[in-house]
């Protein structure tokens, strides 16, 4: 097996816990409820081969012609949203931007009809978002901060992954720039390897 099937297995198993693990909580995130489809979704490198060999495969036509001119439209939107210069800071792309993208309600490109169209093999950051209570908090403030248990939850992805490799994160959309041949509309991040504090 090469290696980008190696880190598809890898990556595909640790989803498959962490599901089971989130699925063992109750919590109030229903199907069609999109909130939190409104922020700037992050993604671990290691996760880009599961969302490229999935949109591949699955996503054709006007479907996808759909996705990549939204793919087109976010890396505008954060081009013109975030400082001109050579490398961005991770303060700038994942801090000072969310808050950009919230106060634009900026969806996810993958967001259709209110519903995610890689729901399968979503990021991790997605996959382990969850509320416990106040769904109508969520609509009112899009950035509201996960609860404890899903920190919980995604801190033990992120962390089982930077145990065998240095992890990075980008934005979705920059995971997905090659497969959208987009990738001269990217601005450089300075980029440090990532880990989450335990909770």
């Amino acid at each position: 097996m090469d290696t980008r099937g190696k880190i598809k297995n890898i990556v595909g198993h640790l989803h498959e816990v962490l599901d089971k693990a989130v699925g063992e909580i109750q919590n109030c995130c229903i199907e069609g409820c999109d909130h939190c489809c409104y922020q700037s979704i992050e993604v671990l490198l290691w996760e880009q081969p599961l969302i490229e060999d999935y949109v591949k495969q699955n996503i054709h036509g006007e479907d996808l012609n759909r996705i990549k001119k939204n793919h087109e439209d976010w890396l505008s939107f954060f081009h013109a949203n975030t400082p001109n210069k050579e490398i961005l800071n991770v303060k700038e792309v994942f801090v000072d931007f969310m808050n950009v993208v919230d106060s634009n309600n900026l969806p996810c490109p993958f967001l259709h009809e209110n519903k995610c169209s890689i729901y399968p093999v979503r990021p991790l950051s997605c996959r382990s978002h969850f509320m416990l209570d106040s769904p109508q908090k969520c609509k009112e403030d899009k950035l509201r901060e996960a609860c404890l248990a899903s920190k919980a939850i995604r801190a033990r992805g992120v962390n089982v992954l930077a145990d065998i490799a240095d992890m990075y994160v980008v934005p979705l959309a920059y995971a997905c720039s090659e497969m959208f041949e987009l990738t001269d509309k990217i601005k450089k991040i300075d980029n440090i390897s990532f880990r989450m504090p335990e909770y």
